[in-house]
């Protein structure tokens, strides 16, 4: 196997904000720390076993780390997401909308009646299921992102 763990886990640079989001709607578990240092983001790669995915080749090629890091090279969203699908689509489960795409905690169940004051009237009454982010509280409904991603996702059919 070329990674020494099973990488369902991964660690964004500061250069893969859009990046790390996306992916965040996929379900997949990534952490993005922009205003850290590059060795402070080493660390907690290999304490929390996670892959650091980077656009800097020379971060990912340091000793302490290179075993455990995957070079993206610069070009459009897709262009990078479609790199990182081809590399690691056989260890990941693509699970859309569990996770929270600005904190990355797992999204939770909330009941309706929970949710009344915390959305707009419409959502309310146009909507049956919630999720909320136990971390942050933001709350998810199956709107039109969606169906955006769920296009999105359509671009990388074959990568799955």
């Amino acid at each position: 196997m070329k990674w020494d763990i099973i990488p369902q886990k991964f660690i964004a640079d500061a250069m893969l904000g859009k990046f790390a989001k996306k992916l965040r709607f996929l379900g997949i578990d990534i952490k993005y720390c922009p205003d850290i240092r590059d060795d402070e983001l080493i660390k907690i790669a290999i304490k929390e076993k996670r892959i650091l995915i980077s656009s800097d080749k020379n971060l990912c090629e340091r000793n302490l780390i290179k075993k455990r890091a995957f070079y993206i090279e610069m070009g459009t969203l897709e262009e990078k997401i479609e790199k990182f699908l081809n590399e690691f689509s056989k260890y990941i489960d693509i699970k859309p909308f569990s996770r929270c795409s600005v904190c990355n905690e797992e999204l939770l169940e909330i009941k309706k009646e929970k949710v009344k004051n915390l959305v707009p009237p419409y959502v309310y009454k146009n909507h049956k299921f919630f999720k909320i982010c136990p971390r942050c509280k933001r709350i998810y409904w199956r709107g039109t992102h969606l169906k955006n991603i769920n296009q999105f996702l359509e671009n990388f059919k074959d990568d799955l």
